[in-house]
């Protein structure tokens, strides 16, 4: 066999490769291997094949592997798959790759499952999505990611998903968020969360949403709630909106705040409501000031009572009313003053009454 050139085993027949011995099979060196054609690769029984050695086999090309049958592939060894080469294991047909047990699938190194094509990814059933270790997802690619079917990606386990990266979670498609069930989602961080493209965030269900821990909707990215619609605003339970952060709630957009509902409105607490821009407190307004309490009025900052519009301050309530303390009250600006009813004037307290200007004094309608 030593004797045997590179060409006469490209030149090898099915025929040829009967005649060899098992013995004879192992003597072959990775030049010779590398030459094989597709033909006689698959020619090889069950025997022959049996001895190939990683080494052998890390130098046969991935189109001479396309000649093994379905019952070839299926008796590689693990210790035999881990000698192909990265770029071989790429070049494999679908159907070839399809041929491979789960127990195979597992065993492929990290860098061979980041080599995998979308055709390759598409022949993994889901048990043998499922089956996959945290190391070979973290190999996934972003492309790889995107690629998955909402089916396999509903077949992920905690490990799994522990084990994604922010960029991996990124490249989800709608429809794989839309896959994921309730417990699934549970095993997901904040980061991860946040990571979601605003299109698979958007295609998150009212019961998925509702799932999440107030801790997970502090993830959400200032992108993701700015992008969010009505309908999607109205996916978070009054607990979960009660939850963002003043700088989620600040990235809201105007047209979600003013489609807020009354209990919306009321579940804001007073920092969030502290941290309401301009425009978004303009968008309430248009609504209707009616859901905001004492101390939500309270909360404002001077900068805020000023972009207040006047026909909102001539809607306050006696309570309303009531809670503007004296840091607030100097920022009225003379429209707001004077569109105050005389019955809003009357109910002035005198610590409020003290806190005006002297200008200010002078538009108070009489």
């Amino acid at each position: 066999m030593a004797g045997l050139s590179a060409y006469q085993a490209h030149r090898l027949t099915p025929a040829d490769i009967a005649e060899f011995t098992p013995s004879q099979i192992a003597a072959l060196g990775a030049g010779h291997l590398a030459a094989f054609s597709a033909s006689a690769l698959g020619a090889l029984s069950s025997a022959q094949l049996a001895v190939l050695t990683s080494t052998q086999l890390s130098a046969v090309t991935a189109a001479a592997l396309d000649g093994l049958s379905a019952s070839q592939v299926a008796a590689l060894t693990t210790t035999q798959l881990d000698g192909l080469a990265t770029a071989t294991v790429a070049g494999l047909s679908a159907t070839v790759f399809g041929e491979l047990t789960s127990t195979q699938v597992l065993a492929l190194t990290p860098s061979q499952v980041g080599a995998l094509s979308a055709a390759h990814l598409a022949a993994l059933t889901t048990t043998e999505v499922g089956a996959l270790e945290g190391s070979q997802v973290s190999a996934l690619t972003t492309t790889q990611m995107g690629a998955l079917s909402a089916s396999q990606v509903g077949q992920l386990h905690f490990g799994q998903i522990y084990a994604l990266s922010a960029a991996q979670v990124a490249a989800l498609s709608p429809s794989a968020a839309a896959a994921l069930t309730t417990n699934q989602l549970t095993a997901f961080g904040a980061g991860q969360l946040g990571a979601l493209s605003t299109s698979a965030f958007a295609a998150l269900s009212t019961t998925q949403v509702a799932s999440l821990a107030t801790g997970q909707v502090q993830g959400f990215s200032s992108l993701q709630l700015r992008n969010l619609g009505v309908d999607d605003l109205r996916k978070l339970t009054l607990t979960q909106f009660g939850a963002l952060t003043s700088a989620q709630v600040a990235a809201l957009s105007a047209t979600a705040l003013a489609a807020l509902t009354s209990s919306e409105v009321a579940a804001l607490t007073t920092t969030q409501f502290a941290g309401l821009t301009t425009a978004q407190l303009s968008a309430l307004a248009s609504a209707g000031f009616q859901a905001v309490s004492a101390s939500q009025v309270a909360a404002l900052t001077p900068t805020q009572v000023r972009a207040l519009p006047f026909s909102v301050l001539a809607a306050f309530d006696g309570e309303q009313l009531a809670a503007l303390t004296p840091v607030q009250i100097p920022a009225l600006t003379s429209t707001q003053i004077t569109g105050l009813t005389a019955t809003q004037v009357a109910a002035l307290t005198p610590a409020q009454l003290n806190a005006l200007s002297s200008a200010q004094v002078g538009y108070l309608p009489t």
